[in-house]
């Protein structure tokens, strides 16, 4: 990995835009060099920074940072993060191959999240607890994430997605991008009951080889964004499995607003298969009138960064909704 070159640096006082890819920053860069005072986005690919610099000071120095990606930053075990004009923040945690020395990021706390818009987390193969402080303006939220990663906001607190406590609730929040592990419903609907004025859902099954989740038919009690605001909803990887198809048919008969569908597989299926499908799922069971099914063909998704969305999208804010900005002009037709 090559060293963080010191030219770059001639241009810090006049930058908005920078991105650092596969390169190690020593502790005299981080601890007094770095300055950058009109800097709106920052992105991090790949970065091992020294672990005896003063990693806050780094960031926090960006008094006017808007948007902030760090994807595969290593060197150092706790982030703390105060930037009260943060808007986008994205984290995305991997365990490298061949670097088992490397002192891996574990815990992201956002002291300062006034003025946070959207947040997008993905977790593989490590844990993380990502803690974030009351966030008045949250209105789009990523999480997929490893089993065990840990997300705090306020006061939610969730464990590979459950909720600890359902006593308390995110009402700000529209667009959610969540990655269930196994499918599980259970997993979903409990995550779903924080958000109660989600109108977008995404959904992404994460698969855990051939193990099968224990799935609840009826939540104990109404879930309210499925019965007053969720309109659209994409279920991605759709393989119709038996998990696959009781998760999908779960929210047709129980999202009442919902006015489009879609499904998207990654492989292509002939007719016989989809006419089995079609007749699984049951299309005209649903709780609310003329929905809007499509089904279509979305390729892997594992090329883009967290799970199909780019960090760019995250960050400009002139993509009103960044999930389906990406996922959506990809979902091409079946050809059976």
């Amino acid at each position: 990995m090559r060293s963080f070159s010191l030219s770059a640096l001639r241009c810090a006082p006049t930058l908005r835009i920078v991105s650092i890819c596969t390169c190690y920053l020593p502790e005299i860069y981080a601890n007094s060099m770095l300055l950058f005072p009109q800097l709106k986005k920052l992105m991090l690919y790949d970065v091992y920074i020294c672990k005896a610099a003063n990693i806050d000071r780094l960031f926090n120095r960006c008094i006017v940072l808007e948007a902030l990606h760090l994807e595969g930053v290593h060197g150092f075990t706790h982030l703390n993060i105060h930037m009260p004009n943060l808007r986008k923040i994205s984290v995305a945690s991997y365990w490298k191959r061949n670097t088992t020395e490397l002192i891996q990021l574990d815990t992201v706390q956002i002291m300062d999240a006034s003025c946070l818009e959207r947040l997008v987390i993905c977790v593989h193969d490590v844990p993380l607890l990502i803690q974030v402080a009351n966030a008045p303006k949250l209105m789009v939220l990523g999480f997929a994430s490893y089993p065990g990663c840990q997300l705090v906001i306020g006061r939610i607190n969730f464990l590979r997605m459950m909720p600890i406590s359902l006593e308390h609730s995110l009402c700000t929040v529209k667009n959610l991008f969540l990655k269930s592990d196994g499918p599980s419903l259970d997993q979903l609907l409990a995550f779903l009951r924080c958000f109660p004025c989600t109108e977008k859902l995404y959904i992404k099954f994460y698969r855990t080889g051939d193990k099968v989740h224990v799935l609840h038919n009826e939540p104990a009690c109404p879930i309210e964004c499925l019965d007053l605001h969720v309109k659209e909803i994409l279920i991605s990887d759709y393989r119709g499995r038996r998990n696959d198809v009781i998760v999908s048919r779960f929210f047709m008969q129980n999202t009442r607003m919902l006015k489009v569908m879609k499904f998207g597989v990654t492989n292509y299926h002939n007719k016989i298969w989809w006419d089995t499908q079609f007749k699984c799922l049951d299309l005209k069971n649903t709780a609310s009138r003329d929905v809007d099914f499509q089904f279509g063909y979305l390729p892997s998704l594992d090329k883009f960064s967290l799970d199909g969305v780019r960090s760019c999208l995250i960050h400009d804010l002139s993509v009103a909704d960044p999930f389906a900005r990406e996922i959506y002009a990809r979902f091409g037709p079946i050809s059976a």
